[in-house]
């Protein structure tokens, strides 16, 4: 496991810094970020078990050389590459796996309180799904339930989610009275339920 701070002014440091960092996404390592402000409250209470998650981490992942464990501060986040959207708020914990990331409060775990062990749970659950060659292994989780089938198609292409339903429940739509709707958006279903019928 390799550690990068990238924090201060930029200079020379900072700059190799971020090359170095640069180069692990693109050379596909499994890239773990905490992109965080200086000054910011949550920020703060984070870098702790953030910097202690090595601590909870098996021996094997903390001496792969392919696991990369790093803080960057956000005034640099404009000159890293392919790290995904830019941040909504901060901190931003998020894993960078070649062209693909993932936010730590969107992983699928049982616990995600920002303590280290959550940290070390989430690092070595990413590590696990991915094979020597970025095969997809199928793994137990925790209490002996295996997890459904694989949502990757041969060739590593996803499925696209198609969009189902809307924001109205079915006992909602039902209740509209299609002979006297109320407002704009119920006369588009009664008109868009009676084009359905024909």
């Amino acid at each position: 496991m390799q550690t990068l701070v990238i924090e201060g002014p930029m200079n020379e440091i900072a700059k190799k810094k971020i090359k170095k960092l640069n180069d692990h996404i693109k050379s596909g390592k499994h890239i773990f970020l905490f992109l965080f402000m200086v000054g910011c409250g949550p920020c703060n209470e984070t870098k702790e078990p953030w910097l202690n998650t090595k601590t909870y981490l098996k021996d094997e992942h903390k001496k792969n050389p392919n696991i990369v464990f790093a803080m960057v501060d956000k005034d640099f986040y404009p000159n890293l590459r392919n790290i995904g959207k830019e941040p909504m708020g901060f901190p931003t914990l998020r894993y960078i796996d070649g062209d693909s990331s993932e936010e730590y409060e969107n992983a699928e775990l049982e616990r995600r309180d920002r303590s280290a062990e959550s940290f070390a749970d989430w690092i070595e659950s990413k590590v696990a799904e991915k094979g020597p060659r970025g095969i997809v292994i199928r793994r137990i989780m925790k209490g002996g339930n295996a997890p459904g089938p694989s949502k990757r198609r041969a060739g590593g292409r996803r499925r696209k989610r198609t969009h189902r339903g809307g924001k109205w429940s079915l006992k909602y739509k039902r209740s509209i009275d299609c002979n006297r709707p109320k407002g704009f958006s119920q006369r588009q279903h009664c008109k868009s339920r009676k084009n359905r019928r024909n």
